[in-house]
């Protein structure tokens, strides 16, 4: 059956690149391809078992390390550099993120994902840095679970930054080398944060999320010395609410979906301070909202050259199934977003050009088309397939 590609990673130095496939069943295995048919397939464990719903990518050197479950086996931290022979497991792991620094791999591990461990890629290196209680879950069928002890790590440098929660302290940033000794808490955060997530390093600052229940989730920022935690200010008109990320966080800047009273949901990006932090575009003019995610269809589209493809929707009464959207493309300024097309599907790459395709309800026919993304919106229809 058709099978659909659900998470892409490619080590720079490596021979593969590597996905998380689907078939139509729901039923995921970890991919290998070098760019042909040839060489295209399902990478497989020790007696040819499936590596289930492999998650948590991250990439060192030429090789891939990722969490998965072969079989009926313990969910496990896997390293691969694409071939059988050098897939080899590295230790038990749960089901939560991954790191890597240029000398480590750090990851969770523990029942509910507790405890803090190092690696440095080859098996038997694996150790533990640090242990936390394990959290505690309501009983069935609600079974709703404490924030994991290790919650949101991010590299900087050689180390690793995370969110930890013990008893009697409210949530705190720690920081590992990957050594015991140089494992320790910097700051811990003030209540009103709580709960925190997905701290970040973007443009030079430390930037995180905090979603206390019933209210919505805001930016604080971290000074570099670890000495005070506060929201972020300073944003032009005011900071918005995070209502969801359009791309994965980056280095310098991070692309997302924030929302003011006069502007409703709209696209924005951030470089980690309130002057840097700015609505690019009011998609959908006035209150009503240009960005409204839909849980089945993908809604950002990074392109190669640096740019992003998004969906937005100009009008409060417009929507998908209508071909009520629009794809709209950023350079991350605000003079550089602007509507790219009318109506759309997927968006892919080729070179310069963003190729998408499109259903045209006036004439019931499908259509692959291309842009260059530019102001000059140079659009070209490259085919065009009737119904049935």
């Amino acid at each position: 059956g058709t099978l659909r590609p659900v998470e892409i990673q490619a080590p720079p130095s490596g021979s593969f690149f590597f996905f998380n496939a689907c078939s139509p069943s729901l039923q995921c295995g970890l991919w290998r391809s070098d760019g042909t048919p040839a060489g295209t397939g399902e990478l497989k464990g020790a007696g040819d078992l499936s590596f289930v719903n492999a998650h948590s990518f991250a990439v060192r050197g030429d090789r891939l390390f990722f969490v998965a479950q072969p079989g009926l086996s313990r969910v496990g931290l896997w390293s691969t550099d694409g071939t059988p022979e050098g897939t080899v497991l590295l230790g038990e792991a749960s089901g939560y993120p991954v790191v890597a620094t240029p000398s480590h791999v750090f990851f969770a591990s523990g029942e509910t994902g507790q405890d803090l461990w190092v690696t440095e890629g080859t098996p038997g290196s694996a150790r533990l840095l640090a242990h936390f209680p394990p959290g505690s879950c309501s009983p069935f069928p609600d079974s709703v679970c404490d924030t994991p002890d290790i919650d949101s790590m991010a590299a900087f440098g050689d180390a690793v930054y995370f969110f930890a929660h013990r008893p009697g302290h409210n949530a705190e940033i720690w920081r590992s080398d990957g050594t015991r000794p140089g494992t320790r808490p910097l700051i811990e955060l003030p209540a009103a944060a709580d709960p925190v997530l997905n701290l970040q390093r973007i443009g030079g600052h430390w930037l995180f999320l905090s979603a206390p229940p019933g209210q919505p989730e805001t930016f604080w920022t971290v000074d570099d010395g670890f000495t005070r935690a506060a929201p972020l200010t300073g944003c032009d008109g005011g900071c918005p609410e995070f209502a969801g990320s359009l791309t994965a966080p980056g280095p310098a800047t991070w692309l997302f979906i924030g929302k003011d009273p006069f502007h409703g949901e709209e696209a924005w990006i951030t470089d980690g301070t309130g002057p840097g932090t700015r609505r690019l575009v009011d998609a959908c003019p006035g209150e009503c909202s240009g960005i409204r995610p839909v849980d089945s269809l993908k809604d950002a589209f990074p392109d190669p050259s640096g740019k992003t493809y998004f969906r937005a929707y100009p009008r409060e009464d417009a929507n998908y199934y209508w071909a009520g959207d629009e794809l709209w493309v950023t350079d991350g300024t605000p003079a550089g977003t602007h509507r790219a097309a009318g109506h759309f599907s997927e968006v892919g790459f080729a070179g310069s050009l963003a190729l998408f395709g499109s259903l045209r309800p006036e004439n019931q026919a499908y259509e692959l088309w291309s842009t260059d993304g530019e102001r000059s919106r140079k659009i070209t229809v490259l085919r065009r397939f009737a119904q049935g």
